[in-house]
């Protein structure tokens, strides 16, 4: 799935939110550093990459109260409005509007009647907006990502996520909208023959790690 690739950007933000007041990027570079043995001159080199990644990830904004701040208020009308799509093989639109500087999202069927993100029984709610990510392109600032809260209602055994990644993407003058809902977390064993040297024959290891597994929907022009 698309969205469950995890890109340096992702990583970015997860450990900015993680650390807490750093720049995403130098969060990410000093925190490698730490724990390696890098040399003052490796390290503000680092710095200086982390911040050309940081450059093409785009600036993370976090909102309060679900409003989105007055200097980007311009930049979310301009995606305003509704787009056809289906979430989780389930048709639908996604109804993106502004309530005052509340950035609000809603799920729809094709009539525009309001309909459950999950399933009708079970009364979920996208919630408040929590940040952005935006991002200039060609000079122009342009919304790349919006993470919203999210209640899962009566299926809170059924969805782990609390929150609904939105991540945006323009192409050929259309615009696409991938949303990410976590489902629940999984214990994946990968196995692999290691040769730990040329001396010895290789070794079958096997490792397990936790993955997330996602619902997604795809909605655009």
């Amino acid at each position: 799935m698309r969205l469950e690739i995890l890109s340096v950007c992702a990583r970015l933000k997860t450990i900015d939110l993680f650390l807490g007041g750093m720049s995403m990027a130098s969060s990410y570079v000093l925190t490698v550093a730490r724990f390696s043995k890098f040399s003052k001159l490796s390290i503000i080199s680092l710095l200086a990459l982390g911040s050309l990644i940081l450059m093409g990830c785009g600036r993370d904004i976090k909102i309060e109260n679900g409003e989105v701040p007055e200097e980007y208020l311009s930049v979310v009308e301009s995606y305003l409005g509704s787009y056809s799509g289906d979430f989780n093989h389930f048709p639908g639109q996604i109804e993106l509007s502004l309530d005052g500087r509340q950035l609000v999202a809603q799920f729809q069927d094709l009539e525009g009647q309001p309909q459950d993100l999950l399933d009708p029984r079970c009364g979920s709610e996208i919630g408040l907006l929590k940040s952005v990510r935006i991002r200039e392109v060609d000079g122009e600032p342009t919304l790349r990502w919006a993470t919203f809260g999210f209640s899962p209602g009566d299926c809170q055994r059924q969805v782990a996520g609390r929150v609904l990644d939105v991540e945006v993407e323009h192409r050929r003058g259309n615009l696409r909208f991938y949303l990410s809902l976590l489902q629940r977390w999984e214990n994946v064993q990968r196995c692999e023959w290691e040769r730990d040297s040329h001396h010895y024959p290789p070794v079958y290891r096997c490792r397990t790690y936790r993955e997330g597994r996602y619902l997604t929907g795809r909605f655009g022009f």
